[in-house]
């Protein structure tokens, strides 16, 4: 009984240790993130009329948001794994000084062995919505 209630302590230890060091991998966020999409209904744009992004935010390897002055946030999927993109601010290389374009433009890390990444998905979110998304993982 004794190294049962020693092995609950330690197992509900690991998890508390876990959940507020953010204990979620990248898979299972990205996971968390496609469900949101799936449950909120969200629908994809082809395009963001933004003379100016004034940040990002990097939750995963895939995803990021991204503010557009005066037309709000963004949830951005890449179409492949951006390598670390979940560790350093990202900047955007487009085509046009005018609008953010899935189809032509993308999203750099500096210092990534992919380079550029080409954007999957973009989504329009609330202020809210952009709230919760930067929490999921955090304990």
């Amino acid at each position: 009984m004794r190294n049962l209630l020693v092995t609950l302590l330690a197992t509900s230890s690991v998890l508390s240790f876990s959940a507020a060091a953010g204990g979620m991998s990248l898979a299972e966020k990205d996971k968390a993130y496609e469900q949101y999409i799936a449950s909120e209904k969200l629908e994809s744009v082809e395009k963001i009329n933004a003379k100016k992004i004034t940040s990002s935010t990097s939750l995963s390897e895939s995803y990021v948001i991204i503010n557009a002055q005066h037309n709000g946030n963004y949830l951005v999927k890449t179409a492949q794994k951006c390598d670390d993109m979940d560790q350093q601010a990202v900047s955007l290389s487009r085509v046009s000084d005018l609008s953010l374009d899935k189809k032509t433009d993308h999203i750099v890390k500096p210092g990534s062995k992919v380079g550029e990444c080409d954007i999957e998905s973009m989504y329009p979110i609330t202020w809210e919505q952009r709230k919760y998304l930067t929490n999921v993982g955090r304990g």
